[in-house]
């Protein structure tokens, strides 16, 4: 119900696109080739009965990839989003062998955060609350890296063997926290292999941008 169609102004196989979020406390815009095709003011997203704005404000990430949304072992509202069915007899899968995605370049502009954020550091984001609004997120001096394949951001030391003696023991202990990036911008320029493929993978990278004035240039 969120997702909008626009036009682009010419292939999107063949020539280079810019694509654009700029995430603002208080309007979100998209932009392809520099020109606005959908704004989304914080205003209008109130509801009433939570009382509170729908509106993105936590941390977010870009993720940038190709996904076949439209193989036959996907659900029909998802093969309905990505185009429709995935043509596995293509050009691109017999003379390549497989679809892809060229991106030309990508930046990523942080703006400052919020005047009332809670910050104790500058490492990473805490969510303090599963409410998912702006002032439960606290920016912290806690580290997000994590050195066990069993270790996770709510336990960073859950994979850390502990060793103990007869007469003295050791345990590890910290605290998690979550993360993500900041809002910014964004540029790249890329190719992609299959015009069904490029449209899910640029609208899913732009969902997943939320937050920043990102802006990616599609081939």
């Amino acid at each position: 119900t969120n997702e909008r169609t626009v036009p682009v102004s010419s292939d999107t196989f063949s020539d280079w696109h810019t694509y654009t979020i700029d995430w603002k406390p208080d309007v979100l815009e998209w932009y392809v080739d520099d020109v606005l095709l959908r704004t989304l003011t914080k205003n209008s997203t109130y509801n009433a009965t939570a009382d509170r704005y729908q509106y993105p404000q936590t941390p977010s990430r870009l993720e940038m990839s190709i996904w076949p949304g439209g193989s036959e072992a996907e659900g029909e509202g998802t093969i309905e989003w990505a185009g429709g069915l995935v043509d596995w007899d293509s050009t691109d899968i017999k003379e390549y062998g497989y679809f892809y995605a060229q991106y030309q370049n990508i930046t990523v502009e942080c703006y400052p955060p919020p005047a009332d954020t809670m910050q104790e550091g500058d490492v990473s984001y805490v969510y303090t609350s599963d409410s998912g609004l702006s002032d439960t997120i606290e920016i912290s001096g806690n580290s997000t890296v994590l050195n066990n394949l069993e270790d996770s951001g709510l336990n960073m030391t859950s994979g850390t063997k502990v060793t103990a003696t007869d007469d003295s023991s050791s345990s590890g202990s910290g605290s998690g926290s979550g993360s993500g990036t900041s809002s910014g911008s964004s540029s790249s320029s890329t190719k992609s292999g299959a015009s069904a493929n490029g449209q899910w993978a640029v609208q899913g990278s732009l969902v997943a941008a939320v937050g920043a004035v990102v802006a990616f240039s599609f081939l």
